[in-house]
């Protein structure tokens, strides 16, 4: 296993210096944007799991077990899941159909009015 690992890093450090640089770069963009994934489904979680909290105080008849709270916590993190995924899904069909709707959506040409007003002659 150390072998494999060494092999790889060896392999690694005979790449030219602006390819590492840039690798290392998107790397820590995708991590960025993993870390931020993780804490807005953790955050959404968190708002769901105050809900019952929130019902009871307003007259509704949650129970307020550690279950409940974890179910809703858990059915949060699933609703955000489900909304990053289907918006996902838009945002790369917006992409591939976009060719599409530029071939198809020619914008008529803008014609100018210019009125003159005539002066009365009195």
């Amino acid at each position: 296993m150390a072998d494999i690992f060494a092999g790889l890093i060896s392999e690694v450090l005979q790449m030219h210096p602006l390819l590492i640089a840039a690798i290392l770069i998107i790397l820590i963009m995708l991590a960025f944007k993993i870390f931020s994934f993780v804490m807005k489904a953790v955050f959404t979680g968190a708002c769901f799991a105050f809900f019952p909290l929130v019902a009871n105080l307003a007259g509704f008849s949650f129970p307020l077990t550690l279950q409940t709270i974890l179910w809703f916590a858990v059915f949060g993190v699933i609703v955000y899941f489900g909304y990053h995924t289907v918006l996902s899904g838009y945002k790369i069909m917006r992409i591939a159909l976009s060719p599409f709707s530029k071939l198809s959506a020619k914008k008529p040409a803008v014609k100018t009015v210019i009125i003159k007003e005539e002066k009365k002659k009195n």
